[in-house]
């Protein structure tokens, strides 16, 4: 009677705790407070990663010892989808990393209701200062959720990828920095065919990119036709999203184009981020876009091993060709915040360390050396304050081994200051700057879209790849009106109009 009575007693006590834990939300165990850091204890962190670098070299056993702790680091590729579905087998798992990267606001959102992730004010106030002086609230106000701050921007500016071009094979084959559409294509069609590389071979080709976010390296081209992916168009008081406008299929068309005419490195649709690095080291293109920061090589390998390759070559920014009204370019850019966020979850081992870790990479004196290295040994500032590394690009593998890279700066990034750039990425950022515009009239994260965000890139994909690199004789029409017509019906492009548009209904 008594072993049934505590069968009994442990039932209600087990069907009670999980009443007041909140159903089947993960709950946050009790963290003890910690006086000091005498005890050295194991963390896990998931972070997209920019490239690959040994497990275990020396800037994380650096981070780890700042706060006492053996730090597994779990990288994961960028690429949009490869996050996405690491984020939601970690929710569906419940095995949460004590720090966690997030590349969209649409996730951090997806976290905070599921109750993962800690509030960060107190952490904030009491071991984020130097957060805090480079984050203003307005930077937080993506990721603050009922006045409570739930995750960290890690970018503070807003940012978009720039063109690029090899000024020395404009040089060589007598033209100048492209101002139009024409004057572009001219270009691209003598990198083609004007030998531009002197090797008396027909291997060169006029532009080049990655398969992640195709449509980024031709962002001139929607420029063009005043239209960017995934934007909102404004259409007879309506918003329309920017795949689907017809303006873009006049974009794929040009590209169709340049495709069929050889201007376009066939092999672009297989390149991930990673692979488009080696290419790059090729040098069998004259055009790409990227972000501004790897125009210097010190942050590329790619361009790294080019301008070894090489020591002529030189890529630099270019403002956007004027658009088919012959009115300025435009970079089109996202959103005016970050789209990068760190976040606690409540199984935490340590909030106060992990905190006082992203702390430290915020911090001047740990951006540096989490980036650059070590002054009079990596680097050093000449008389005109300008960093150089003290064995040039011969050792750059081996940073890269050591850790040295912008990888572990994914906590919280600094402004790039001009000391730690060449020149020629100062005149990319300030091109940057001069040119963006945003691409939305407004930003919101709607319920759709975070049920259909990955389904609908993953076919916006797949069909402007398929017009891009389509053969003569292809009925591309066909191939948008389907496009079309399955954005609307099958990826919830048609639910996130609504909603977008009761949006905007709303804000007018």
């Amino acid at each position: 009677m008594k072993k049934k009575i505590i069968f009994l007693l442990c039932v209600v006590l087990l069907i009670t705790s999980n009443i007041f834990a909140g159903g089947n939300k993960a709950q946050a165990p009790s963290v003890t407070k910690e006086d000091d850091l005498s005890q050295r204890i194991k963390m896990v962190v998931m972070m997209g990663k920019q490239f690959d670098v040994p497990p275990g070299n020396s800037i994380e056993k650096l981070l780890g010892d700042k706060i006492n702790a053996d730090i597994e680091f779990r990288l994961v590729s960028r690429a949009t989808e490869d996050l996405i579905n690491n984020l939601n087998m970690i929710l569906a798992s419940r095995d949460y990393p004590d720090i966690i990267q997030f590349e969209q606001i649409a996730m951090v959102n997806k976290y905070v209701d599921e109750g993962v992730l800690l509030p960060l004010d107190d952490l904030l106030k009491a071991y984020g200062p130097e957060i805090l002086s480079i984050r203003t609230d307005q930077m937080f106000e993506q990721s603050t959720f009922d006045d409570k701050k739930m995750a960290i921007p890690i970018t503070d500016n807003t940012a978009t990828s720039v063109p690029l071009i090899r000024k020395d094979w404009l040089d060589k084959l007598g033209l100048k920095i492209p101002t139009t559409m024409e004057e572009y294509e001219n270009c691209l069609q003598a990198f083609t065919e004007g030998d531009p590389d002197g090797n008396g071979k027909n291997d060169t080709y006029g532009i080049s990119g990655t398969n992640n976010l195709s449509t980024e390296v031709y962002a001139q081209v929607f420029a063009y036709y005043d239209v960017a992916p995934g934007s909102w168009q404004v259409r007879d008081g309506m918003l329309v999203n920017g795949s689907v406008c017809p303006e873009m299929f006049d974009a794929l068309k040009r590209i169709n184009k340049w495709y069929n005419a050889g201007w376009i490195d066939p092999e672009f649709p297989l390149y991930s981020r990673d692979k488009f690095e080696e290419v790059i080291g090729t040098g069998t293109f004259g055009s790409y876009a990227w972000q501004a920061q790897r125009v210097d090589p010190a942050f590329d390998i790619g361009l790294a091993a080019l301008y070894k390759k090489e020591p002529g070559a030189l890529f630099v920014s270019f403002p956007p060709i004027k658009d088919k009204n012959g009115n300025p370019g435009k970079l089109y850019y996202g959103d005016n915040r970050s789209y990068n966020f760190i976040g606690f979850s409540n199984t935490c081992v340590s909030p106060k360390r992990a905190m006082m870790l992203c702390n430290y990479v915020a911090s001047e004196p740990g951006y540096l050396r989490i980036r650059y290295g070590v002054e009079g040994t990596n680097y050093a500032i000449d008389s005109n304050g300008q960093m150089k590394w003290i064995n040039g690009w011969d050792d750059i593998n081996k940073r890269t081994q050591e850790g040295l890279s912008i990888q572990y700066c994914n906590f919280v990034r600094r402004e790039f200051n001009d000391r730690m750039v060449d020149r020629t990425t100062q005149e990319a950022f300030a091109m940057m700057n001069a040119n963006m515009v945003p691409a939305s009239p407004f930003w919101a994260t709607t319920p759709s879209m975070l049920d259909f965000g990955p389904l609908r890139q993953q076919l916006e994909t797949e069909a402007f790849i398929k017009i891009m690199t389509a053969k003569p004789g292809t009925d591309l029409n066909a191939i948008w009106n389907d496009y079309v017509t399955r954005w609307y019906r099958d990826v919830g492009g048609q639910k996130t109009t609504d909603e977008m548009n009761a949006l905007y209904a709303k804000r007018k």
